[in-house]
């Protein structure tokens, strides 16, 4: 009976030690759209970016107000606006959408119905949770854009999670405090 339990745990530890590493803090997501209401929302994207500046590193999160070839616009949740020069990020992450977690709740169930297959599940278990895990990460990374490589694309997708996609109105920027890399 030992022998079972001892499987039994190291299966428990195996499995929270896999989900706990898939697990990110991204700020506000309860304030992104769904993947369906996405190009309907008045909303932009959100944003989480490290910043080297003349004084230190600062890391800046909020929704993106415009992103044009050579700047970030950012409105944190404390509505302070921030202009960040894109030669200042070193890194971040653009977050577009939330996505529904389905594939987790489909990937847990599937691992629990392993129970049924007996000493297989030594087998179908983690193949459960590996291949879980992996669409899990890819459904995550859907909405996701890294920076600073992904500024390049800024004229051709990025500007699509803008809250103005055209760019920042004029005067509407006239408050916001700028943040330039030290040359």
């Amino acid at each position: 009976m030992s022998n079972r339990r001892a499987v039994a745990r190291w299966l428990s530890c195996g499995a929270a030690l896999i989900v706990s590493a898939c697990i990110r803090a991204t700020p506000n997501v309860a304030l992104l759209p769904t993947p369906e209401s996405a190009g309907q929302s008045v909303h932009g994207g959100w944003v989480d970016v490290t910043v080297r500046t003349f004084s230190a590193t600062e890391r800046l999160w909020g929704e993106v107000l415009a992103i044009s070839s050579d700047s970030l616009w950012i409105q944190s949740s404390d509505s302070s606006g921030v202009v960040v020069a894109r030669d200042a990020i070193e890194s971040g992450r653009i977050t577009s959408f939330r996505t529904q977690g389905s594939v987790a709740g489909w990937t847990a169930l599937g691992a629990l119905s392993t129970i049924a297959n007996g000493w297989l599940l030594l087998i179908t278990a983690p193949a459960w949770v590996v291949t879980g895990s992996i669409a899990h990460y890819g459904d995550v990374r859907a909405s996701e854009r890294d920076l600073p490589g992904d500024f390049a694309l800024a004229a051709i997708d990025l500007r699509a999670v803008a809250r103005f996609p055209q760019g920042m109105p004029v005067g509407m920027g006239a408050s916001f405090r700028r943040l330039t890399k030290p040359r």
